[in-house]
């Protein structure tokens, strides 16, 4: 693509990427290791969520995470409830439907949590109308889960 462009190794300072093993081996095979530079955010993203895999310390966090994950997937695959959400006359929100957090995407854990917040109150009803539904988010249901781990 950069000699289509028009643009000579030399004028490339560097390619910043994901960690992608075959990104990595691309940019290494036409320009050199030099030219590649891992993502910051990224790579800050693999920091910060590395806590999460680990079963010491913090399963409250990763169980509240999992928590919110299941209710917006449910969200995002079951038409009905997806619908229920967008019928809400009384929602003063803009967007109206939960955001999906993406593994590659360094900031969407923390829009899917900020969304989750915003629409928490009018979701929980929803939840209540479908038994095969995860159950909603409660103090009580985070600790429990943490300490049956």
């Amino acid at each position: 693509m950069t000699e289509k462009w028009g643009i000579t190794s030399d004028k490339v300072a560097a390619f910043i990427t994901d960690n992608g093993a075959n990104i990595v081996k691309a940019v290494t095979n036409v320009y050199d290791k030099n030219k590649h530079m891992p993502c910051f955010a990224y790579t800050l993203n693999l920091v910060a969520s590395k806590p999460f895999n680990n079963k010491d310390g913090l399963e409250e966090a990763k169980n509240l995470l999992t928590a919110v994950k299941d209710i917006t997937t449910y969200f995002k695959q079951n038409t009905n409830a997806a619908d229920s959400l967008k019928k809400r006359k009384d929602i003063r929100i803009t967007k109206q439907s939960p955001i999906q957090s993406v593994f590659t995407r360094w900031n969407s854990v923390f829009y899917q949590l900020e969304r989750f917040v915003e629409l928490s109150e009018i979701i929980a009803p929803i939840l209540l109308k479908y038994p095969k539904a995860p159950a909603m988010l409660t103090a009580v249901r985070i600790h429990k889960r943490s300490s049956i781990y």
